[in-house]
């Protein structure tokens, strides 16, 4: 019977355990981004140019969609770019009253998304209704599926 009850909690255990190695993993790997300088990846600085031009938007059109002139006669600023990742960097920003600069705001959010991307996948399985134990395993190899070599 002891033993029983014991299996019970481990199997209640285990999803628990699976999802949070995943998250500490991933925010082990991607910690040292955190350092003084700049981001080593290839595009960073274009992603950087837009928040800082977002965030000019904003604070002189009072807009959140305006037009940037990063590239020859401009565009409107999120042509072919997905506006979230620059719209969280650019409000922490602004709730940090400028303490924060943009450059350690882009390293704290990539690596605040890529640590809590597994949750992300057990939050959809569970919703899903997938058995916990089902979400935990997909969780805990949820890191798997995002190329280190830089690209998803």
């Amino acid at each position: 019977m002891l033993i029983r009850n014991l299996n019970k909690k481990i199997i209640n255990f285990l999803p628990l355990i699976f999802l949070l190695a995943p998250i500490l993993f991933n925010f082990y790997i991607t910690s040292p981004i955190l350092d003084p300088g700049y981001n080593n990846a290839g595009d960073d600085a274009v992603h950087l140019a837009y928040e800082h031009e977002l965030k000019s938007i904003i604070s002189e059109e009072k807009k959140l969609f305006g037009w940037s002139y990063l590239y020859g006669t401009g565009a409107p600023i999120f042509i072919y770019r997905p506006p979230l990742f620059y719209f969280v960097v650019v409000a922490l920003n602004f709730i940090s009253f400028n303490l924060l600069s943009l450059s350690f705001l882009h390293k704290a959010t990539i690596v605040l998304f890529y640590s809590l991307y597994p949750l992300a996948v057990y939050y959809m399985m569970n919703k899903f209704r997938f058995p916990k134990i089902a979400c935990g395993l997909a969780a805990l190899l949820s890191p798997f599926a995002i190329s280190t070599l830089g690209n998803t």
